[in-house]
């Protein structure tokens, strides 16, 4: 399972509908802000954990770095793989995600060809 933590509506419908075609199985839960990201991972048992968690950095309420602090102090969600996934091309943004644990930093994908990339970073998580 992946959780997706983006405010944008349409981009998650492009990751959902991305993630359909290369595996038909993966199930996708959607969520609006780190807030409602870390929530979820609280009240999930272990076994439903998902195998990763793809981040944006730019939320409301509670913005990915945020999100990435609160996860690094909890032992039990820093042991959930976190990409971000990001249209910030900033060197700062990078180095603060990866210094708060990010497993990976990935620029979106605008385009079909540009998500193979994508896909395989992720496709590395799935159990």
């Amino acid at each position: 399972m992946i959780l997706l933590a983006d405010d944008d509506s349409s981009y998650a419908f492009f990751i959902s509908e991305l993630l359909c075609i290369y595996w038909r199985t993966v199930s996708l839960h959607h969520v609006t802000d780190g807030e409602k990201a870390i929530r979820f991972l609280v009240a999930a048992p272990d076994s439903n954990l998902p195998d990763v968690v793809l981040l944006d950095l730019n939320m409301p309420r509670m913005g990915g770095l945020e999100f990435l602090q609160k996860r690094m102090g909890d032992l039990r969600l820093s042991s959930v793989p976190t990409i971000v996934l990001t249209s910030s091309r900033s060197s700062h943004d990078r180095t603060m995600a990866e210094e708060l644990g990010a497993d990976l930093f990935i620029q979106k994908p605008g385009s079909m060809d540009e998500a193979d990339g994508m896909i395989e970073s992720i496709r590395a998580y799935l159990r």
